[in-house]
């Protein structure tokens, strides 16, 4: 399966889920200039980096497609937690991640296409699947892990980056961040210096947006809800 590259500052990220299963924004803090415009184009991703470190949660989603296919995401993450729904090429599947515990849930056709068998299907089914600690073909998942491997992944750019043009997005003041590989990355120039939204690169459409420090709740599932993947492979 190709995958549908939300720009270059993201790009491995979703072509290794899509080959796994086979990311509204809104500034956050007030509306005074953060003074980042003024910066060059290293200044303001070192600035948005440390933001994104400070914040305590945040809600992204979007979809981008290329030449047909599609990847979306809606995922609320925390430090170390994180939930929501992603999908690829059709397939569609629900993460839920707390602390060290990775769950994934999704119908008998989704987990029919991923295994590769009709018994896995059914035996899966709208159930949570406790991915074995230390299984390295779930290793493609480990971004949406939480917030920090997140942003981490999300805010390391493919290749240098430039500044753009100072505009509005979403409703909010921001400048672009413009990768050399592919994708624009939106900044909020007032209140935290924190993305605003990413859009891919030419030929794709779509985008992801973000909204930092909402409220977030996430438990894990009860434990008549959770098949241990380790017991029954």
């Amino acid at each position: 399966m190709t995958a549908a590259r939300p720009g270059a500052f993201a790009a491995a990220r979703c072509a290794v889920l899509v080959a796994a299963v086979g990311v509204t924004m809104a500034g956050c803090g007030g509306d005074d200039d953060n003074g980042i415009a003024g910066l060059s184009a290293a200044e303001i991703l070192t600035e948005t980096q440390e933001a994104a470190e400070a914040a305590e949660s945040l809600r992204v989603e979007g979809a981008v497609s290329d030449e047909g296919s599609e990847f979306s995401i809606s995922m609320e993450l925390t430090a170390d937690s994180s939930t929501g729904t992603l999908s690829a090429e059709g397939i569609s599947f629900e993460l839920l991640s707390v602390g060290d515990d990775l769950y994934m849930r999704a119908d008998a056709d989704a987990w029919t296409t991923m295994a590769g068998d009709p018994g896995a299907g059914a035996l899966l089914a709208d159930r949570y699947v406790l991915v074995p600690p230390g299984d390295t073909s779930f290793d493609s998942f480990a971004d949406f892990g939480g917030l920090d491997n997140f942003t981490e992944s999300v805010l390391t750019p493919v290749g240098s980056v430039t500044k753009g043009d100072e505009t509005e997005v979403n409703g909010e003041p921001a400048i672009g961040l413009v990768s050399s590989e592919g994708g624009v990355m939106y900044i909020a120039t007032t209140g935290d210096p924190l993305p605003v939204r990413l859009d891919p690169p030419e030929g794709q459409t779509g985008g992801l947006d973000f909204e930092w420090d909402v409220s977030v709740d996430i438990e894990a599932p009860d434990e008549d809800d959770i098949v241990d993947l380790s017991s029954i492979l």
